[in-house]
């Protein structure tokens, strides 16, 4: 996989959590923190990347409802959901 996220304000890394358009649901990742399996609410089908602390993308899925963290070692996550009309930019800890 060749796709990264490269994050980056002022003289350190910083992420900004994006999502929840007007007029619709916000998604949200929940458990937050989670030990291995993370649901997308709303309930949906959704395309889904990880990325790690370092940008890296470590997991990518399709038309899912949750995303398994199970097998990741223990940090901070990046998770891209691909909501239609409403894509959202969420932080993980796992």
């Amino acid at each position: 996989m060749n796709d990264s996220l490269y994050l980056f304000q002022g003289s350190g890394a910083a992420v900004a959590e994006q999502g929840g358009c007007a007029g619709q649901s916000a998604v949200r990742l929940l458990p937050n923190p989670a030990r291995d399996v993370v649901r997308i609410v709303p309930y949906g089908k959704y395309s889904v990347k990880v990325y790690d602390a370092g940008g890296a993308l470590v997991a990518r899925v399709s038309e899912a409802d949750r995303v398994d963290l199970g097998g990741m070692r223990c940090g901070v996550y990046v998770v891209q959901v691909a909501a239609p009309r409403c894509p959202a930019l969420k932080l993980v800890l796992r």
